[in-house]
């Protein structure tokens, strides 16, 4: 979920009910409050974000040191910390890519562009679980 919120904050200024409509509409998720705030909360105090009052609304905005982190290194501490949360192995993270979202379903995406982020990292993540 904190991936989720990531991805939405290097475009702009969300608040907790931009990421619901968000993962809904993009991904077809409903994801409940109680998660969203959870997520915020931890997030918040570990200085990835930042909440702001705006009016009534809370709007969270990336902290200079969740800008500056390094995508490898995000995702590698994400792992950690998911593995530790959930006391069990992760074995990878897979991106959301929104050409992904928006391509053509006519025709798998796979064979259509092979040599694609999404796709490469997808066989990362298959070839971590056949050796698993």
């Amino acid at each position: 979920m904190g991936v989720l919120f990531l991805a939405q904050l290097r475009e702009r200024l969300i608040s907790d009910h931009d990421v619901v409509r968000f993962a809904l509409r993009k991904i077809h998720i409903l994801v409940s409050s109680g998660t969203v705030y959870s997520t915020l909360s931890y997030m918040e105090r570990n200085a990835l974000i930042e909440g702001r009052w705006a009016g009534r609304k809370r709007i969270y905005v990336l902290t200079n040191t969740s800008r500056e982190t390094n995508p490898q290194h995000e995702e590698k501490g994400l792992i950690s910390q998911f593995e530790e949360t959930l006391s069990h192995p992760i074995i990878g993270m897979i991106p959301c890519y929104c050409d992904v979202l928006r391509a053509k379903r006519d025709y798998p995406f796979s064979l259509r562009n092979p040599a694609h982020p999404f796709i490469k990292k997808l066989d990362e993540v298959a070839e971590k679980l056949v050796n698993y």
